[in-house]
C-alpha cells in the first residue's frame, strides 16, 4: 500500500486490515481499521469516514462535539480515552486475489466475541431478485417445451437441437475467462452483466414473437429463430455462473446466502408460471371418422388422433412474462449498485501489493513473526491442510474426480435432456 506521510514523503508497505467494533457514549460502530505492522507505540486515528458513519458533528470554536441526531446533548473535547483495550493477539489470513498477486489481510482478533451479522433487508430482497435471473430463461424454455412440440416442426427431437445449441453456449464461460486474463486489472462484472441482462432480454422478447416462426433447411422446416434465441439465452446463463458471484462477493459474506436462494429460485418460478398456463395437461385419443369417395363409392375410416389441451394462455405471454422477470432481475441489479442502503453493506477490501523490494518483505516477515502472524505461504498452506484435511493427491485422482463430474454433467444436461419423453397422459374415450 503506498503511504504518504505529512511532510510528502511515500514509501510502499504491507500493512494489516481488521473490523473492530467502537463504543461512543452508548453508541457502537462497526469501522475497518488499517494497521501498520512496523509501527511502534502509534496512536489509532479515525478519519472523517467514521464521522460520517456515526454522525459526530465537532465544534472547534467550542471544543466540543456531539451527535447529528442530538444536537442538545454535547460533551466536551478529551485528551485521554478513560477505557482503553489493547489487543495482543491478532489473527492474520492472507488471500490471493485473481491475477494481480496481491494479498488482502483480514484481521480479527483473538478471543473476540461474535457479533449477530446485522443485514439489510431491502438489500437481501434485491439480491434474491437478482439472483433468480442466473438461470430463469433456460429453465423456462425447459419447461415449456410440451407445449412447443405440439407446435413446431421438429416435435420431440427439438428437445436434441437444444441440447446441442446450450452445449455450444458455453462458449460464454470460456470467452469471460479469457477476458479476465487479459484484462485482469479491470473490474469486468458490472458492465459485462449490464450487457448479458440487456441481450437475455432482447431475446426472450423476440421469443415472444417469433418462437414459431421457421424456415427451410435442406428440404425441412426447423425452428431456426427458437434455436437461435435459445443460444442467446444458454450464453448468458451459461456465464451467469462465472459472472454473479464475484459480483456478489463485493457484499458482506451473509448475503451470499440471499444469492443462492434467488438462484434456485430461478427454477420454480418458470415451473409455476407454466402450471398456471396448462403445459402437460392429459391428451385425449379421440375418434376421427373420415370419408373418402373412390371410383368403388364411399370408404369410410375410423382413425385415433391425439387431441392435445389448449393452453390457458399462448407461449407468446409466457415468453412475455420471463421477459418481465428479466427486467424486475435488471432493475434490483441496477439498485444494487446505485442505492445507498446496497452501497454500505458493500465490504472494503484494499488489496495490498506485494513489496518488490526484498528488504521490506523479510523486514515485515520479520516483525510479525512473534506476533504469529500467518504472513507466508507455507503458513496459509499450513491453514488450508487444517481445514481441508491433508492435502496433496495425486494427479491421477484429480483426473479420477474431474472425468466423473465430467461424465455427469453430460449425463444430466445432456444425453437425459435430449431423450426425455412426454409425460402426458393418453385418455381414450
Amino acid at each position: 500500500m503506498c503511504i504518504s506521510l505529512a511532510d510528502g514523503q511515500r514509501s510502499t508497505e504491507d500493512v494489516l486490515i481488521t473490523t473492530v467494533t467502537i463504543e461512543i457514549e452508548g453508541r457502537k460502530f462497526d469501522q475497518e481499521l488499517i494497521a501498520l505492522p512496523n509501527a511502534k507505540r502509534n496512536r489509532t486515528l479515525l478519519g472523517i469516514d467514521f464521522l460520517k458513519k456515526s454522525g459526530i458533528m465537532l465544534d472547534l470554536r467550542k471544543q466540543q462535539w456531539f451527535f447529528a441526531d442530538m444536537p442538545q446533548k454535547q460533551f466536551a473535547f478529551g485528551e485521554h480515552a478513560n477505557n482503553q483495550h489493547p489487543v495482543d493477539n491478532l489473527d492474520v489470513n492472507l488471500c490471493t486475489l485473481r491475477e494481480e498477486e496481491v494479498f488482502i489481510a483480514k484481521v480479527t482478533p483473538m478471543g473476540a466475541d461474535k457479533r449477530i451479522s446485522h443485514r439489510n433487508f431491502t438489500v437481501d430482497f434485491l439480491i434474491v431478485l437478482f439472483g433468480i435471473c442466473s438461470w430463469v430463461a433456460v429453465n423456462g424454455l425447459w419447461v415449456e417445451l410440451p407445449e412447443l412440440v405440439n407446435r413446431l416442426p421438429e416435435k420431440w427431437q427439438l428437445a436434441s437441437y437444444i441440447v446441442i445449441t446450450s452445449q455450444i453456449a458455453n462458449l460464454g464461460p470460456i470467452l469471460f475467462s479469457a477476458a479476465r486474463k487479459i484484462w485482469s486489472q479491470k473490474v469486468l462484472e458490472v458492465p459485462i452483466i449490464h450487457a448479458s441482462l440487456a441481450i437475455v432480454i432482447a431475446a426472450c422478447v423476440l421469443l415472444s414473437i417469433f418462437w414459431d416462426s421457421t424456415t427451410f433447411i435442406l428440404g425441412e422446416l426447423h425452428s431456426t429463430a427458437l434455436l437461435i434465441l435459445a443460444f442467446f439465452l444458454a450464453f448468458v446463463d451459461c456465464t451467469s455462473s462465472l459472472l454473479y458471484l464475484p459480483f456478489i462477493a463485493n457484499f458482506k459474506e451473509q448475503y451470499v446466502i440471499s444469492y443462492l436462494i434467488g438462484s434456485g429460485l430461478s427454477g420454480p418460478i418458470p415451473g409455476l408460471v407454466a402450471m398456471a398456463q396448462g403445459v402437460g395437461g392429459y391428451t385425449y385419443c379421440k375418434n376421427v371418422t373420415i370419408t373418402n369417395s373412390t371410383e368403388f363409392g364411399n370408404v369410410t375410416e375410423y382413425i385415433l388422433e391425439p387431441d392435445y389441451p389448449l393452453p390457458r394462455f399462448s407461449p407468446n405471454v409466457f415468453f412475455g412474462i420471463l421477459s418481465g422477470q428479466m427486467v424486475i432481475s435488471w432493475i434490483a441489479f441496477i439498485l444494487l449498485n446505485c442505492l445507498h442502503q446496497a452501497t454500505r453493506e458493500r465490504v472494503s477490501l484494499i488489496p495490498v501489493s506485494r513489496p518488490s523490494n526484498p528488504a521490506i518483505a523479510e523486514n515485515f516477515q520479520t516483525s510479525t513473526a512473534s506476533a504469529d502472524f500467518s504472513t507466508s505461504i507455507e503458513r496459509t498452506n499450513s491453514s488450508q491442510m487444517n481445514l481441508l484435511g491433508a492435502p496433496g493427491l495425486p494427479k491421477s485422482h484429480y483426473y479420477l474426480l474431474l472425468f466423473i463430474q465430467g461424465f455427469l454433467s453430460t449425463i444430466h444436461n445432456g444425453v437425459l435432456l435430449s431423450i426425455q419423453v412426454s409425460g402426458n397422459i393418453l385418455i381414450l374415450y
